[in-house]
Order: structure tokens, then sequence, then C-alpha cells
């Protein structure tokens, strides 16, 4: 296992499963395409020698998991990703297949734009420096009025003193005094 996590990494599964099976990256890849699963050996071997950058696919982690003889939970938290629960499917309330198609075409719409959002949130996490830690990852929230302001070239100190240079001698909008 590596030392910074308190589970083992999928480059441990696959040495695990390489060491316990006696065999390389195309025969474990061979091994477990005969049994129902799919990986390749290209992907194998990178994940052993530590160059495989993607994020796996979920047949990708499943084939390691039975490669190593672990848990499919095991070889998810080996991903840095939370095992997959249920189908999002069966969550969904009674009565949803009966909303009008523009309701339909709404809630898809609003699940889209939020996995669009959480797949830009893990190509960061993938995307931060090496050299990161948890007190620092190289990551930071932005204002959405500082990234507005900033394609029109203006700091959010400028617009500050926009607003404020608007109200310097005009009597501020609201009820006069003693009305």
């Amino acid at each position: 296992m590596t030392e910074q996590h308190q589970h083992p990494s999928l480059q441990d599964l696959i040495n695990k499963a390489a060491d316990e099976r006696s065999m390389a990256g195309r025969a474990l890849a061979d091994l477990a395409r005969k049994n129902g699963f799919e990986i390749t050996h290209g992907t194998v071997n990178s994940i052993r020698s530590g160059a495989y950058k993607s994020r796996p696919s979920d047949s990708t982690i499943r084939a390691i998991a039975w490669l190593a003889s672990v848990s499919e939970d095991t070889a998810f938290r080996a991903a840095d990703r939370n095992p997959p629960g249920r189908p999002f499917a069966e969550d969904l309330p009674p009565g949803v297949d009966d909303l009008e198609p523009r309701q339909r075409k709404a809630a898809v719409e609003i699940l889209r734009a939020m996995v669009a959002q959480h797949k830009e949130i893990l190509q960061l996490r993938d995307d931060k420096a090496e050299d990161s830690t948890p007190e620092n990852p190289g990551l930071r929230l932005v204002d959405p009025a500082d990234t507005l302001a900033a394609r029109k070239g203006r700091t959010r100190a400028s617009i500050e003193n926009e607003e404020q240079d608007q109200w310097d001698g005009i009597d501020p909008p609201g009820p006069d005094e003693g009305v």
C-alpha cells in the first residue's frame, strides 16, 4: 500500500493481481476479458508503471477488483472514487413518468447541468498540481462577479469604486426625510 493512503491504490491492486497470479499485463487483461470484464493490456501496464493519467471507467475498476480478488468498493476507493450506488432512476419518485414533456425536459436539463458541473470538478481535481497538498490544493473558488469583470478588463476594486462614485454627492434613492 502507498504511504499517503489508508487504502491501496489501483497500482497496488494491479501489482497484487500480477504477483498473486504470476502474470504480466497482457495476460491479466486477457484473463479479465475472458471472464467478461473490459480492460486492455495497455491500461493494465500503464497503471502498473504509474503512467496512467486518465480517470478509469467503472468497467476498468471492476476488472481490477476481480483481478486483485478484492471488493468493488475497495477498488473504487483505490481509484479515489465513490463506489456506485443504485441507479439514479430508482430514486425518482412515483409519478415522475406522468410529467408533461416540458417538465421532463426541464428536469433533464437540470440534471445535465449538474453532471457537467460534477465532471468539471473532477477534471479540476485531476488537473491540480502534483505538489498540491490538502492544505494548499492549488485550487480556489472564483466569484462570478470577478470573472465577468475580468472579461471586461475591470477589477472588483474598480467596480466598487465606480459604484461609490455613482452616489457621491447625490441623494441616494429612498423616501425623503420627514415625508
